[in-house]
């Protein structure tokens, strides 16, 4: 069975609660939500709920349907549907600091593969709104946003079709919440998608590996909001897409993805530096996954999940987590995930080190 009819036969629509601390990890099983779904976007409500919005059901459509989860009663709430008749998944969403949800694009049902639309999602008063076009009007999935600070967003990357053709854009944006217009950012070496995009504490954004239509990247660049794009002269490990970052401690740690045309999944652990403005490898981690669940919390990062090789050699899904330790740059076993899955959406519950799968 191919990656992909794996991923789409396997989707469940069940809650995973992971509370992490110093001394002990548990995952719970919560109640489930009416339709199961991947490739949706996810974002932090309020008084500690989550939304997931939109997303792809087993048949491969797209889905335009709205849940609100509140762990105080375990319940999910539908709420007021993305406003479009074509669903939506594959988008890239921010959540703004007013209440408001940001939404990029994305892949729809339909004559016209991508979605070309930015829209905007009031949590308060459960509405939506269609803000703009994406640049040129053309439509794109698969990208990357990033919020730069109150008015700023940068768009990378994404999938678009052109006369039937799939094409990897090249170009990168800048969207002002303010004007609620979109200015160039620049032309990187080559398009790509399933990259990684993480604001950096002095405001440069960093952007690692990503596939660009032919194979996985290893290639790294800073955008810095005067000075544009720059290309780093240290790369990943290992060229990959779908693989995860996160910063901690002002540091970037990059951790697995899925290298074509090797087709091999990785288990390198590298490191980002500021400082240094230079990738340096760490260690090794005990699981070689792509689109995994990986979240921080204090100096601790929790990889679970993910697409792997089994041992008969075929395409799979695992349950299996682990535990790294920053300070120490050790990884430590904990319970299993309770299903095997991959392809998940992760939010915090306030900061308790709760965090809702």
């Amino acid at each position: 069975m191919k990656l992909k009819e794996f991923i789409k036969t396997n989707l469940l629509p069940i809650l995973i609660t992971c509370t992490i601390h110093s001394t002990a990890q548990v995952f719970q099983t919560t109640t489930s939500f009416n339709d199961a779904r991947y490739a949706h976007c996810a974002a932090q409500s309020l008084f500690d709920r989550v939304l997931i919005f939109g997303g792809a059901v087993g048949s491969g459509s797209s889905v335009n349907s709205v849940y609100e989860y509140d762990p105080a009663l375990n319940t999910w709430t539908s709420k007021t549907a993305i406003p479009t008749s074509s669903g939506l998944s594959k988008s890239t969403c921010v959540r703004l600091s007013n209440g408001n949800v940001l939404f990029f694009g994305g892949s729809q049902n339909g004559p016209i593969p991508q979605s070309n639309e930015v829209l905007q999602y009031n949590i308060p008063s459960d509405s939506w709104t269609i803000l703009t076009s994406l640049p040129n009007f053309q439509g794109r999935e698969q990208m990357e946003s990033t919020l730069l600070n109150d008015s700023l967003v940068l768009i990378t990357g994404g999938l678009s079709t052109v006369s039937s053709a799939l094409t990897y854009p090249s170009t990168s944006y800048l969207y002002n919440i303010n004007t609620n217009t979109f200015t160039l950012a620049g032309i990187l070496p080559h398009g790509m998608i399933n990259h990684t995009s993480t604001l950096l504490p002095n405001g440069d954004v960093l952007i690692t590996g990503g596939f660009d239509g032919n194979a996985a990247k290893e290639d790294g660049f800073v955008y810095n909001l005067q000075t544009g794009w720059r290309t780093l002269s240290t790369t990943l490990s290992l060229a990959v897409s779908s693989h995860r970052a996160l910063l901690i401690n002002g540091k970037v740690y990059l951790y697995g993805g899925f290298n074509i045309p090797l087709f091999e999944f990785s288990n390198k652990l590298d490191v980002y530096d500021p400082s240094t403005d230079s990738i340096t490898s760490l260690n090794t981690g005990p699981l070689a996954c792509s689109q995994f669940a990986m979240v921080s919390y204090n100096s601790n990062i929790l990889i679970a999940g993910g697409n792997k090789i089994l041992p008969n050699t075929s395409f799979g899904v695992t349950d299996e987590a682990y535990l790294y330790d920053v300070n120490n740059n050790t990884f430590t076993a904990i319970s299993n995930l309770p299903t095997p899955r991959s392809g998940m959406e992760v939010a915090e519950m306030g900061n308790s080190g709760k965090f809702i799968f």
